[in-house]
């Protein structure tokens, strides 16, 4: 079995300390998870970014509903995490199922050439008008 990646253990401030050490965590979990390449993992996951997507819609939702900006920009500072954990859920998602990271990569490509079209389209008709 390969050897687990950890950071350098080295002398640091100790503000750094948990830092580090929750990279060490995180990078742990990356190595375990590569190595359970298994279908429960890719549920999982897929349940943990719909829950996010949903958590980051309803905090979005409530910020637009309430007349207390203090309140709205905690609602929108709690949905901002929200979307990074769905990049984190993401990327872990793409290390254990290299065939989704592809069709990622393949939508992507075709909302870029779909968004490219339809700009041309815009700027003829507003030409033409």
């Amino acid at each position: 079995m390969p050897k687990k990646p950890q950071i350098a253990n080295q002398a640091r401030p100790s503000h750094l300390q948990s830092l580090i050490a929750d990279l060490d965590k995180r990078m742990e979990m990356i190595h375990d998870t590569v190595n359970q390449n298994n279908e429960n993992n890719v549920i999982m996951l897929r349940q943990a970014i719909i829950s996010e997507l949903d958590a980051t819609s309803l905090y979005e939702q409530m910020a637009a509903s309430t007349s207390n900006p203090k309140l709205a920009k905690m609602f929108l500072d709690i949905a901002k995490e929200e979307k990074v954990h769905v990049g984190e859920f993401e990327a872990m998602l793409n290390i254990i199922d290299k065939e989704n990271e592809a069709a990622v990569k393949d939508g992507h490509e075709e909302a870029t050439k779909k968004i490219g079209s339809f700009q041309s389209r815009i700027s003829s008709a507003l030409k033409n008008a």
